[in-house]
C-alpha cells in the first residue's frame, strides 16, 4: 500500500513540474548577450505569420493594406534609430532592393520555415508531433514559438548565413514580424487591432538577442478616425520604452555619424 501511495505522488510529482517548469524567454535582451555588442543589422522586411493555434488572432490582408502597416511598421522602426550612432546597418528598402537585384528566395525560404513549424501544430502526423519539442509544444508568445520552435533549425540557419555572407557579412537580423491584424464591430464601438513583434537575430546560430511583442486595439473616435488611425495604432515604435535595452541604443538622441 505504502509502494502504491509514493508511486502516485511520485508520478504527480513529475507531472507538477512537467506543466509549472515549462521555460518562458523574456521580453527584451536575452542574458547571453547582455554584454555583447551586435555589429551591423540587416532589416529584414515584414513578415506575416499569424500565431499559430490562436483562433483569435487573425490578418485581415485587405485591411493590412488598406492602412499600409507594412510600410508604417518599418518607417517608424527606422525612424526610431535616428541619431543612434552605435548602431549601423542596412535599411528595409534596400536590403529589399539588393535581394531583388540577387533574384534569390530568401525571404521566401526564412517566411516558409514559420510556416512549416506552424503547421505542425494542425498536423495529425505522429513524426510532426514527436519532432516538436515541448518547450515548443507549450510555448506561451511568438518569442517563445520562435526561440524554441524555429531559432534552431538548420535550414533557417543556413537561411541566415547566405544571407548574411550575401550582404556584407552582417552579425544580426532586425526582423519585424505581424501576428494579427484586424476590424472588430460591436454594438457600442468599432476598434481596430495590431498585434506582432519585433526580433533582433544572431545570423551566425539562429539565436534571439533581444525581442518585444506588442498588441495595441485602438477604438475609432475623432482622435482615431480612418484617417489618423494606422499611425496611431504603431507610435508606440518612435517611443524610447519600446526599445528600452536594445543593444547598443542610447536612449538620448545624439548628433548622427555613419551610415544607418
Amino acid at each position: 500500500m505504502q509502494l502504491k501511495l509514493f508511486s502516485v505522488f511520485f508520478f504527480l510529482g513529475i507531472l507538477f513540474f512537467s506543466c509549472t517548469d515549462t521555460p518562458h524567454v523574456s521580453q527584451g535582451i536575452q542574458i547571453e548577450y547582455r554584454t555583447s555588442s551586435v555589429g551591423k543589422i540587416i532589416s529584414i522586411p515584414t513578415f506575416l505569420f499569424p500565431e499559430p493555434l490562436i483562433v483569435s488572432k487573425k490578418i485581415d490582408i485587405a485591411l493590412l493594406q488598406s492602412y499600409k502597416i507594412n510600410e508604417i511598421f518599418e518607417k517608424n522602426i527606422i525612424q526610431s534609430f535616428q541619431n543612434q550612432i552605435w548602431i549601423h546597418g542596412y535599411p528595409f528598402s534596400e536590403i529589399q532592393k539588393m535581394i531583388q537585384n540577387s533574384k534569390s528566395d530568401f525571404l521566401i525560404q526564412m517566411e516558409n520555415r514559420f510556416k512549416f513549424y506552424g503547421n505542425r501544430f494542425y498536423s495529425k502526423n505522429i513524426v510532426d508531433d514527436l519532432e516538436t519539442s515541448e518547450a515548443c509544444r507549450h510555448r506561451k508568445n511568438f518569442l517563445d514559438f520562435y526561440t524554441f520552435c524555429v531559432s534552431d533549425d538548420k535550414k533557417w540557419i543556413s537561411n541566415l548565413n547566405e544571407l548574411s555572407s550575401f550582404i556584407h557579412n552582417a552579425e544580426s537580423a532586425l526582423i519585424p514580424v505581424i501576428t494579427e491584424m484586424h476590424f472588430d464591430m460591436t454594438s457600442r464601438t468599432n476598434s481596430s487591432t495590431v498585434g506582432g513583434s519585433v526580433l533582433l537575430i544572431d545570423t551566425n546560430n539562429g539565436k534571439l538577442i533581444w525581442g518585444k511583442s506588442f498588441l495595441v486595439t485602438l477604438p475609432f473616435n475623432d482622435k482615431n478616425n480612418e484617417k489618423n488611425m494606422p499611425s496611431r495604432l504603431l507610435e508606440f515604435l518612435l517611443k524610447d520604452e519600446f526599445w528600452i535595452d536594445f543593444p547598443n541604443r542610447n536612449s538620448n538622441k545624439e548628433k548622427i555619424h555613419g551610415k544607418k
